[in-house]
């Protein structure tokens, strides 16, 4: 299985986790659509700054 984890750069410069096993990365404009191996579906606003995939990790940033 090739699912990731998902992080979101917080106001400090660190990261958090906002959701695990996520199978579908879509953006949608200002949004980035989420979506876990299990069906649990997430939007978050921001865009992908950086995809680490020997990690298993998708790092979005808040916008400006």
């Amino acid at each position: 299985m090739c699912a990731s984890n998902v992080y979101l750069v917080n106001d400090k410069g660190g990261m958090d986790l906002v959701m695990e096993q996520v199978d579908i990365v879509r953006p949608e404009g200002a949004k980035v659509y989420l979506r876990t191996v299990a069906g649990k579906e997430k939007r978050l606003a921001g865009r992908i700054r950086e995809l680490r995939l020997e990690d298993h990790a998708i790092i979005i940033e808040k916008p400006s």
